[in-house]
């Protein structure tokens, strides 16, 4: 490609402009150096959806899903400024697109992509993670029993709306300060599209709950829907 440019006293001349290829704002690490890292207290990102991160995931990564807007407030939330972090996704596309949003929301020590995937990590023999996440309807009874803590991850103007008797309210800004009050019984998360509930119950795991539920999809809708009430339980 070239066009014209101006160079004084009235000459037009031909310059040659080739295309910018993207910018890769982290190196690709391979699986030994991301356990490494992970090892040493660098936090793992997951960029994939909530259920792709259920499915499979580095242990000890947050999720916090790419897609669906708002990544850079929900990065924000949980992870602390100045934090080292490895970016995840299912390949070194998504994955450089994760370590580009991270920089965005202002995070400037991405130190790298996991190289291939979280599936090339898993191939490599490392541990990996699958939690499933449990249907409100399958958890209800539990709930209702007072065998499990609910945990609202939505934000302040949604909690105003509406919200179940006897949950415990903890949206994502507050998790790195209220996740240590939690009772070390069963934590079920949830919120109004599956992402918030991702996103807090692999951080509460980081921090070493061991016996966290994500509610899938938009759980406390169907929760409200059957007039749930958790109070006295």
């Amino acid at each position: 490609m070239s066009m014209l440019e101006y160079e004084g006293r009235g000459r037009l001349t031909f310059v040659s402009r080739r295309p910018r290829r993207a910018t890769l704002c982290a190196p690709a690490l391979g699986p030994a150096a991301v356990h490494r890292a992970a090892a040493a207290g660098v936090v793992v990102v997951d960029g994939r959806s909530p259920e792709a991160h259920d499915a499979c995931h580095i242990p000890g990564s947050v999720s916090i899903p790419l897609e669906g807007g708002g990544f850079a407030d929900r990065a924000r939330a949980v992870i602390t400024a100045g934090s080292p972090i490895v970016a995840a996704a299912d390949g070194d596309i998504d994955g450089h697109a994760v370590a580009r949003a991270l920089s965005g929301a202002g995070f400037r020590i991405v130190v790298g992509v996991v190289a291939g995937g979280v599936a090339a990590y898993d191939a490599a023999g490392y541990d990996v993670r699958c939690e499933p996440a449990a249907a409100a309807d399958r958890l209800f009874a539990d709930l209702e029993l007072g065998g499990a803590v609910l945990v609202d991850a939505r934000d302040d103007e949604d909690w105003g709306q509406g919200h179940v008797p006897g949950s415990v309210h903890m949206p994502l800004r507050s998790l790195r300060g209220a996740a240590r009050r939690l009772p070390r019984t069963p934590v079920v998360v949830a919120c109004g599209d599956g992402r918030r509930a991702a996103t807090a119950a692999s951080f509460l795991r980081r921090g070493g709950h061991d016996n966290v539920w994500r509610v899938a999809g938009a759980g406390l809708p169907f929760l409200l829907s059957r007039r749930l009430d958790l109070r006295g339980v």
